[in-house]
């Protein structure tokens, strides 16, 4: 089945046709019920367009094809945009954690063991990658998906501190935008 669709990933589409979702191979392809469900429960912006202008339906379509044919993503099929778009969206969720979240909505769908073996690989490979640049030590090597509940809010919170610190530094490099965050004028 892999060598099918790895097969479909190499077809030429001849010049000024265009993909359409009835080419997409059937590995990738999310039905719209479980699409207006996922979608509906993604946080914030996460259910709209990238900046490359590809849906987010698409582009979860396209990481469900990877998982589920075991394929590399230069073989992802052209109908799914460009491969390395798709990579960098897919690692950027993965370290934001947002592929739980897809998880428990794709729960019963044949490609999740599939999906979550793609994303723990990924961030095992991100870790050891990360552990011998920083030397960390022991404690802060446990991997995001192991890490108790607590832990996780705990870094949630320190971002969200330094987003306030970055916000406002740019209000005092940016004084005539101040007037719309009056909440972090004074440093309140």
């Amino acid at each position: 089945m892999a060598q099918r669709s790895r097969d479909t990933a190499n077809a030429i589409v001849p010049a000024g046709s265009s993909h359409s979702r009835q080419d997409d191979p059937p590995e990738g392809q999310l039905p719209v019920r479980r699409w207006y469900f996922l979608a509906s429960r993604l946080p914030g912006q996460l259910a709209t367009k990238s900046i490359g202008g590809l849906s987010t339906r698409r582009f979860i379509e396209a990481v469900l094809w990877i998982a589920a044919t075991d394929s590399t993503w230069p073989q992802l099929p052209k109908s799914y945009g460009n491969f390395h778009a798709v990579y960098q969206r897919f690692a950027r969720w993965a370290r934001l954690d947002v592929w739980d979240y897809v998880s428990t909505c794709l729960e019963g769908d044949p490609r999740l063991p599939a999906l979550q073996r793609l994303v723990r690989q990924h961030l095992e490979i991100r870790r050891r990658r990360t552990r011998h640049a920083e030397k960390a030590p022991v404690e802060e090597k446990i991997a995001p998906a192991t890490a108790a509940p607590i832990d996780r809010v705990h870094e949630l919170e320190m971002r969200m501190a330094k987003m306030e610190r970055v916000l406002r530094a740019m209000l005092e490099a940016f004084p005539q935008i101040a007037e719309d965050f009056p909440e972090l004028k004074n440093g309140d």
